[in-house]
């Protein structure tokens, strides 16, 4: 969901707060009846999110807050299940998290131990607020991996793949050799962690074709150390009350890349790129690929360049918004679909420091739950100076 409140120069009111809540409870968590009617609660009665007011209020008064300023019920949704999975995990809240083994339903009882439980550990909470929310689901990476094996099948001349994942948070979409892939007409794999898309239109070439990896390099600002549990617990934690298979996704991909030999690198993406293309072999092939990063990474049309200038040959592959990934590599325009949801899968085959080819692979929803594979040729854009 695109946040739609302008950055808050002031301390939230209440009646600010209140009308956040409500909105984020009607779209954001409709398909989440624990979180939905928190939102309901607090767009009535705001002191239930007290500590996260309390948080806006402190980092008001220092000179840098530690994170943004838009008020987001996720930043104290994910505080709370946090404590309720490491610290507080007696709370009678808990009996209404299925993803912590509660069964009990969303009704005023919940409301009731809410409250309970942000008024006796409100001062926990409140630090926590300032803490960022994460996001790591290995789901989108049934969407990706066509786009893998199809820059395998048809770029690598045998050549094994250095991925680089950027934005990798914890590294869970280095493994796209782990995962068992239910496309339903086709399944890939046998991996543990079952990961579902519809696939429609064509077969991707070498989809169901063993990848060979030589290296796994993941790009990101601030990092998700999978060793770590206090990483892991925050990282799990945001994860919604009802999602329990989602739960199952991230904890098998953790484990996994516990045992996987991850060279996980802290910082901004541009700056690591580089330095991390110059040290793959000259012998194996770059596959760089992120989904919905570009759009939230600043002066983006810096990467067609930062790409041509490694002076090699690699694929670049975005799963991203159509408005976001063609500006940045092809003169044709966006698609126009009626449905805002709907991104694409767009790859760019360069050799020798120059693209040779922009391909729309496919079209796929937001959501992760489908990919339709329909590869159409695009017009090349120079790369920006």
């Amino acid at each position: 969901m695109t946040n739609t409140h302008p950055e808050a120069e002031h301390d939230p009111t209440a009646a600010e707060v209140a009308a956040i809540f409500g909105e984020w409870g009607e779209r954001r968590y409709a398909s989440s009846p624990v979180h939905q009617r928190i939102c309901e609660a607090v767009s009535a009665d705001p002191s239930l999110a007290a500590p996260l007011i309390d948080w806006h209020t402190q980092a008001h008064s220092r000179p840098t807050p530690d994170t943004g300023d838009l008020v987001q019920p996720a930043q104290l949704f994910t505080p709370v299940q946090y404590l309720l999975r490491t610290t507080a995990t007696d709370h009678p809240l808990a009996e209404f998290y299925p993803t912590l083994g509660g069964m009990r339903s969303a009704g005023r009882a919940l409301v009731d131990a809410w409250r309970d439980f942000v008024i006796t550990h409100h001062d926990r909470l409140v630090p926590l607020c300032g803490r960022a929310a994460r996001q790591n689901d290995p789901q989108v990476w049934a969407q990706v991996r066509p786009g893998i094996t199809w820059a395998a099948a048809t770029h690598a001349d045998g050549r094994p793949l250095a991925l680089i994942e950027l934005g990798a948070a914890a590294g869970l979409g280095l493994l796209p050799d782990f995962y068992r892939f239910d496309y339903g007409r086709v399944t890939i794999g046998d991996g543990p962690v079952t990961l579902e898309c519809h696939l429609r239109g064509g077969l991707p070439p070498g989809l169901a074709d063993e990848l060979d990896i030589a290296e796994r390099i993941g790009l990101e600002l601030d990092p998700i150390d999978a060793d770590q549990p206090d990483d892991a617990d925050w990282l799990v934690s945001a994860v919604d009350p009802e999602e329990t298979t989602k739960l199952v996704r991230l904890g098998g991909g953790l484990a996994r890349v516990r045992d996987t030999e991850i060279d996980l690198r802290h910082g901004d993406m541009f700056d690591l790129l580089p330095r991390a293309l110059a040290e793959v072999p000259d012998g194996h092939l770059p596959v760089v690929y992120g989904a919905s990063v570009i759009a939230e990474a600043d002066e983006p049309a810096r990467m067609p360049r930062l790409l041509t200038d490694a002076d090699r040959d690699l694929v670049w592959i975005m799963a991203e918004a159509t408005q976001v990934s063609y500006p940045l590599v092809t003169t044709d325009p966006p698609p126009a679909y009626d449905d805002p949801t709907v991104g694409g899968l767009v790859a760019v085959v360069i050799r020798s420091g120059e693209v040779v080819d922009v391909v729309d692979l496919a079209r796929l929803d937001r959501y992760d739950t489908w990919l339709e594979w329909d590869p159409r040729p695009l017009t090349p854009r120079a790369p920006s100076a």
